[in-house]
């Protein structure tokens, strides 16, 4: 039926021209310095736990764009028109490395994150010295240590692809 309407593809045009419309309207919605973060790999404070060497965590900063449609990008429309209205800073959607799907993606507040190259400036890239004696003695690590591992075995593994 769908398939073989003869206006179909004049159809399909007009949703894929309204789609790009919204989307360009959306991205000026926002500022450059915070759209060339998008898909960067950076770290942004956990509030998963007290221990100093677990405060930061590796992410992926995500665009409204880089997630499909639902209700996560209702939620970013809603922070962007928002942060238009209050003149406020747009909080970043991120990606936390090391979780499970369902519960890896959050808004941080833009202060509690950092591109990657800061986070190396400070060492947040390197293990952490209470895990490094853990591994090397051979100790049991707690679960945030294990989630802190994975996460930096996700990220090297990002950070080496092809982009």
């Amino acid at each position: 039926a769908e398939m073989s309407d003869p206006n179909r593809s004049t159809r399909v045009a007009a949703i894929v021209t309204a789609f790009e419309i919204r989307k360009q309207l959306v991205m000026a919605m926002m500022p450059d310095d915070y759209k060339k973060c998008f898909l960067q790999i950076g770290f942004a404070k956990w509030a998963g736990s007290y221990q100093g060497h677990l405060k930061y965590f590796p992410v992926l900063f995500l665009g409204p764009y880089d997630i499909s449609e639902g209700p996560l990008r209702q939620k970013m429309y809603n922070e962007i028109k928002k942060a238009q209205k209050t003149g406020k800073r747009m909080p970043r959607l991120v990606y936390w490395y090391g979780e499970k799907i369902e519960e890896a993606f959050s808004f941080v507040p833009q202060g509690s994150c950092m591109s990657y190259e800061e986070g190396v400036a400070k060492g947040m890239h390197e293990l952490p010295k209470p895990l490094q004696v853990k591994l090397d003695k051979g100790l049991k690590f707690t679960k945030d240590e294990e989630k802190l591992l994975t996460a930096r075995d996700q990220m090297e593994e990002d950070l080496h692809k092809d982009p």
